[in-house]
C-alpha cells in the first residue's frame, strides 16, 4: 500500500504546482489585458510594448507545464504519469 500512498501525495504534489503555475499565468493575463485596453484607449505605445513583455512572460511558464497524463497502472490500479502521444 505504501506504493500507492506515494503516488498519490506524489500525484497532488505535482497538481499544486501545476495549479500555482496556472494561476500565475492567469494573472499576468488579466494584466495584460487590462494593460491592452488602456494602451488601445490611450494610443500609448509603451503600454503597448509592456503587453508584448507579459505575453512573453506568460509563455515561459507554459513550456515548463508537463504535457504528462494519467492513467491507472495495469498492475496495482494506481494512476501512473504517461507522455500524450
Amino acid at each position: 500500500m505504501t506504493n500507492v500512498a506515494d503516488t498519490n501525495l506524489h500525484f497532488h504534489q505535482e497538481l499544486e504546482a501545476l495549479e500555482h503555475t496556472v494561476l500565475g499565468m492567469v494573472d499576468r493575463a488579466e494584466q495584460m489585458v487590462g494593460i491592452a485596453v488602456e494602451a488601445i484607449r490611450t494610443g500609448d505605445l509603451s503600454l503597448a510594448d509592456r503587453v508584448v513583455a507579459l505575453d512573453e512572460e506568460i509563455d515561459q511558464p507554459h513550456g515548463a507545464i508537463p504535457t504528462t497524463r494519467l492513467r491507472p497502472s495495469q498492475d496495482d490500479g494506481a494512476a501512473s504519469a504517461q507522455p500524450n502521444l
